[in-house]
């Protein structure tokens, strides 16, 4: 017997993603796989409810979110300061820190449910390279001296 699809709150049902135990993702991610594994799971877990995701990027979460952030890492040093702004659920940066363990990923965003949310990420997912900061790109103008700065659906205010 198989179990339905879990139901979003406003009682539609959650289109599985297509991606989700395709078995070319470990391969991908290698290493970082657990963790990214494991930054799904949550994401999938308390995302939308946290307000981090909306209720149809569930069906998408592995192509949309994961693997496109994902895409950047080819393009980032193995090592140094990356600064994600306006880290939000974690995307990019959680991906980033997983994939590249040398780098120190600092993940700076001003909402404090959303510090919140990446210091249990970061902590759950073991990821000893990357550090919640709470604050806005301009206040820390100076203060870090970043590599490579990544961002990613932040919007001037």
């Amino acid at each position: 017997m198989t179990t339905p699809p879990p139901e979003a709150p406003h009682n539609e049902p959650i289109e599985a993603d297509p991606l989700e135990g395709d078995p070319r993702l470990p391969a991908y991610f290698g290493d970082a796989w657990a963790q990214v594994e494991g930054f799904a799971r949550m994401l999938r877990g308390e995302g939308e409810l946290r307000g981090l995701i909306g209720p149809r990027e569930q069906s998408r979460l592995w192509e949309r979110h994961l693997l496109n952030s994902a895409a950047v890492v080819q393009h980032l040093p193995s090592t140094g300061l990356i600064v994600d702004v306006g880290s939000g659920a974690g995307l990019p940066g959680v991906v980033i820190a997983a994939m590249l363990p040398d780098a120190e990923v600092v993940l700076l965003e001003p909402m404090e449910r959303r510090t919140q949310w990446l210091e249990e990420v970061v902590s759950t997912l073991g990821l000893t390279n990357a550090r919640v900061e709470r604050g806005r790109a301009e206040e820390y103008d100076g203060v870090l001296e970043a590599d490579v700065v990544t961002a990613r659906a932040v919007a001037a205010t």
